[in-house]
């Protein structure tokens, strides 16, 4: 049947002259920015960087600035999360990563992976 290049929402490529494997899961990323009407948006860095500190006086602190903050829709995405919340995410991002890369295995398209998985 020849090489997979899609699979179950994910885009695979292959890079053998290095021995990679890449995975791509750009068509379920713009899938959220149109779900947040955000398909425009721009790929530039973000504001926040690794140790800025976040305080009470950046929420909003009346009825009126809640409003406000509706029409942003992907702020209501960032409001729920907690530290439970990310490691639980984490832990489900692990187990998908391992069915992955069993299945990945599975395929025969590489002899083994060996390396391990990093998570951004």
């Amino acid at each position: 049947m020849g090489e997979v290049n899609y699979a179950i929402g994910i885009e695979i490529f292959h890079n053998k002259s290095q021995g990679l494997l890449d995975l791509s899961q750009k068509a379920y990323i713009n899938k959220v920015l149109e779900r947040f009407r955000m398909e425009m948006c721009s790929t530039s860095p973000v504001l926040i960087q690794k140790g800025d500190k976040f305080s009470l006086a950046q929420c909003p602190r009346n009825y009126m600035e809640r409003k406000q903050m509706e029409v942003i829709l992907y702020a209501l995405v960032v409001v729920a999360s907690t530290p439970k919340d990310e490691f639980v995410v984490c832990f489900e991002a692990t187990i998908q990563a391992n069915c992955l890369r069993n299945f990945i295995s599975g395929l025969g398209i590489v002899n083994n992976i060996d390396r391990q998985q990093k998570m951004y």
